[in-house]
């Protein structure tokens, strides 16, 4: 079975000492195994025992640039996870803001920014929301991807500032009208009264959070 075979592999890496895997790495003649198992000893530092500091050195004797880029974004963004899971929140906020411009997950600055919004820290989530927008629309992505992201910025940001979430779902709505990815869908009355979208974008926790601080005359 591949499934087993690959947790079996898992298993053994991680009763692997970080020690031996750099030592084996350190007297490897083959660039190709040396980064593979650089790789490997700065994975088990940040996954089994969650040291990103610790494997940072570790990452810079990759040799390949794109495989040491793409292993220190993903490690970080490990990190960010673990670090959100363990309700360390100004850990998860620090790793997420040091990170490189180019190497942010959007994803994970919406997460940090609900848990701080949960908090009541509502200047730090505001300002991850306002980053995390600014990437999106700076970003080469293509037009579904940028759609999906703006959409759960809109539905954060409503949360956290009446103004921001106005102007973050207007510019989430203006930006799926005027792509490719178009809705056909429509919606309805849900389980307790809440609207539900049945097309491809959900609007609906930003609209709730909107609609209690709407003023009506």
């Amino acid at each position: 079975d591949p499934a087993d075979s690959e947790s079996e592999a898992w298993g053994e890496l991680f009763r692997s000492k970080v020690e031996d895997t750099v030592a084996r790495a350190e007297a490897s003649k083959d660039a190709t195994e040396r980064d593979h198992l650089y790789v490997e000893a700065a994975s088990l530092l940040v996954m089994r025992d969650d040291n990103l500091e610790g494997a940072f050195p570790l990452l810079e004797r990759i040799g390949e640039e794109k495989l040491r880029s793409r292993m220190t974004q993903e490690l970080r963004e490990t990190a960010v996870t673990i670090a959100i899971k363990k309700g360390d929140i100004e850990r998860a906020y620090r790793l997420i803001t040091d990170a490189p411009v180019g190497a942010r997950s959007v994803q994970l600055f919406v997460e940090v920014a609900k848990r701080l919004v949960k908090a009541g820290d509502l200047s730090r989530a505001k300002q991850l929301i306002a980053d995390a927008h600014k990437t999106v629309t700076e970003s080469d992505w293509d037009a579904e991807e940028k759609d999906y992201q703006l959409v759960a910025i809109a539905n954060i940001g409503a949360q956290i500032d009446p103004t921001m979430g106005f102007k973050s779902m207007r510019s989430a709505v203006d930006a799926i009208n005027a792509g490719p990815y178009r809705a056909e869908g429509g919606y309805g009355v849900g389980v307790g009264g809440k609207i539900s979208f049945s097309d491809t974008y959900d609007y609906e926790d930003g609209f709730a959070a909107l609609a209690r601080e709407a003023c009506f005359p």
